[in-house]
């Protein structure tokens, strides 16, 4: 059966990782960045708990949620490129 609780809690974290990464444009600075580490450490142990206690597939499942929570996060922080000057 699949957990939906996982799945958002995954999704969120990536989200969380991508979001507060520091690397964005020159110019823009964001706070919450500092929280970065905290969130990458979270994800990571995350995974392993879940390869190990659910078995590789689920381990591929969550690897998964947490890039597209990531790639979100990271549009959102980002956000559009071309009006920043390089």
């Amino acid at each position: 059966m699949f957990q939906w609780s996982y799945f958002f809690l995954y999704i969120v974290l990536g989200f969380a990782t991508g979001y507060t990464n520091p690397a964005v444009p020159h110019g823009r600075e964001k706070p919450i960045s500092s929280l970065y580490g905290v969130f990458a450490l979270i994800s990571i142990v995350g995974f392993i708990g879940s390869v190990f206690t659910f078995g590789i597939f689920w381990g591929i499942a969550t690897a998964i949620e947490l890039g597209i929570g990531y790639y979100f996060g990271r549009r959102i922080s980002v956000g559009d490129v071309d009006h920043y000057p390089s």
